[in-house]
């Protein structure tokens, strides 16, 4: 879950609502001045300003890695307006805290601060249970449906095959090709040059059982034993 179904702030944890609790007395004197009203009124700000469709995954478009990456990040920048909100609510929960022993004031906003005080903390669990592990997993579901799997990899220097390859992976940055076999030289004589790799991939049939073929310009980064990765 990534926000909760009740979003609202709690009514009788606002500033107005407090104000209303307190008799004339109550504001007049010195000893009853808590800030508690000014930490309510942080508090509410700081709840209102949490971007809720940005955390809530159920209303995003993924589409592709990159869409899912965007939706992560946004959901990121998101989280740290929330925290501030959370931060806000335990300064404001502190004050209500002390206030509800404060016997300078009356039964009644004695009452009230610690009905605050209870409505914080409940506030503060709706919070506390927002994570972003539906984004993760949202990204992860992506970038493992981008992966394509090929077989009968074929490496060309210009028109020499240099390689080839039992099969391969690519998640649109690494080319993994295992069951490498060097045709001319090994893995050091290729690094770094560009490279077309050729390849089938598996379990996409194209037409009349033909595998679609993968073609792409690639620089060889790395080699060992019968491995080999490629970025484009």
């Amino acid at each position: 879950m990534t926000v909760p179904t009740d979003k609202t702030y709690p009514v009788t944890a606002t500033n107005k609502a407090w104000q209303k609790k307190k008799s004339f007395i109550d504001k007049a004197k010195a000893s009853t001045k808590t800030g508690l009203g000014a930490a309510l009124l942080t508090a509410e700000a700081r709840w209102a300003g949490i971007p809720w469709k940005d955390l809530d995954a159920s209303t995003q478009t993924v589409g592709s890695v990159e869409g899912a990456q965007r939706n992560l990040a946004k959901a990121k920048t998101a989280l740290i307006k929330l925290n501030a909100a959370k931060k806000a609510l335990v300064v404001a929960k502190s004050k209500a805290m002390t206030t509800k022993t404060n016997k300078a004031l009356s039964k009644a906003a004695q009452l009230a601060a610690s009905n605050i005080d209870l409505a914080l903390g409940q506030a503060a669990k709706r919070l506390d249970k927002i994570s972003l592990s539906d984004f993760e997993d949202a990204l992860e579901k992506a970038q493992k449906a981008a992966i394509i799997n090929m077989t009968k990899i074929n490496v060309y220097d210009g028109r020499n095959v240099v390689m080839t390859g039992g099969s391969a992976t690519w998640d649109r940055k690494v080319l993994k090709v295992s069951g490498v076999a060097w045709k001319v030289g090994k893995a050091d004589d290729h690094k770094g040059k560009t490279l077309t790799v050729y390849g089938e991939t598996a379990g996409n049939i194209h037409y009349e059982g033909i595998s679609k073929v993968f073609q792409n310009d690639m620089k060889l980064q790395s080699g060992s034993g019968n491995t080999a990765n490629f970025t484009a």
